[in-house]
């Protein structure tokens, strides 16, 4: 059973709903924690773009329905830009923001729209999925940028799914959430005290908020080395069929990494297969080569079932 805690309520910044009230209680499960994990779902939602880790915490008040209340500060309702959204003071909230240290998207499925409880999971037509589910998970510990990443994904997949309504504001709060010391709507985001206590202050900034460079290099500022914002590392999982004469690398593929490999063995005495010595004759030579050309450009990854 829910019990509402008493005490750190939060207060909103600006208000997010068609009542009076300005504050809610949070279940003493959140306020009693020590720490938390926020783990979403990699999500397309038609009213607000996405619902990713930020939207994943409208489900921690215990006061009200989100559905009728905090949603008035989604995009398709307050679809300008640099508007404020109650998202970012959950996000920054002692309790709940404050207590998180590791935030995950679970993206092995991947949902095309919410709600919808009847539909199967839907293939994901872009790249690298290639008409196969998504089967992915996110990791980090910046709770906007992993939600732009989030966003980048589910907007090129999904974005035909949106309400025309939500504009161009669906990372609207992404915004704010990165500038919440200064945000672009203006706003005092000060959650953890209602306005008028000396002990209420500005959030600081939340974390890094971007877009990728393009959907088929999915680069950001640090995989370019172009600046200190979000770096997107993919880890793949598979295994080889079997292994190919010419993979010196044993990565399932035989490619100029091989080749690179094979040269800077060059003549090497009792090179071993691993250094290029293919037909087991002690030395790199023009024999080796030969046989790595037989297997050149070769691939024989098997991803795993999920």
């Amino acid at each position: 059973m829910v019990v509402a805690s008493d005490s750190n309520l939060i207060y909103y910044s600006a208000d997010p709903c068609a009542v009076d009230r300005k504050y809610d209680h949070f279940p003493t499960s959140f306020t009693n924690a020590t720490y938390m994990i926020n783990l979403a779902i990699l999500k397309s939602y038609q009213n607000a773009g996405v619902t990713l880790c930020g939207k994943n915490l409208y489900g921690a008040p215990s006061d009200r329905n989100p559905d009728v209340e905090l949603h008035e500060s989604l995009p398709y309702v307050s679809w300008e830009l640099n508007h404020y959204r109650a998202i970012v003071d959950l996000m920054g909230h002692r309790d709940l923001g404050g207590k998180t240290f590791l935030y995950l998207v679970d993206g092995l499925w991947g949902c095309k729209r919410h709600p919808d409880p009847v539909q199967p999971p839907v293939l994901w037509s872009m790249s690298p999925f290639n008409n196969d589910y998504p089967s992915s998970l996110f990791a980090s510990q910046d709770p906007v940028a992993i939600d732009s990443v989030g966003l980048d994904f589910a907007r090129t997949q999904w974005r035909q799914e949106w309400n025309p309504k939500c504009g161009n504001s669906v990372d609207d709060y992404m915004h704010e959430a990165a500038l919440a010391n200064n945000p672009p709507s203006g706003t005092f985001y000060g959650p953890d005290y209602p306005a008028g206590d000396p002990r209420r202050t500005r959030l600081q900034n939340l974390g890094v908020h971007e877009h990728w460079n393009d959907a088929n290099d999915k680069l950001y500022t640090r995989n370019l080395g172009t600046g200190d914002g979000i770096e997107l590392v993919s880890v793949y999982t598979w295994t080889c069929t079997e292994l190919l004469a010419g993979d010196v690398t044993v990565d399932c593929k035989v490619d100029e990494e091989d080749l690179a490999t094979m040269a800077s063995n060059w003549l090497v005495p009792d090179a071993n297969f691993n250094q290029g010595n293919l037909d087991g004759q002690g030395r790199v030579d023009f024999l080796d080569f030969d046989i790595m050309g037989d297997d050149w450009y070769k691939c024989n990854r098997s991803w795993p079932d999920l």
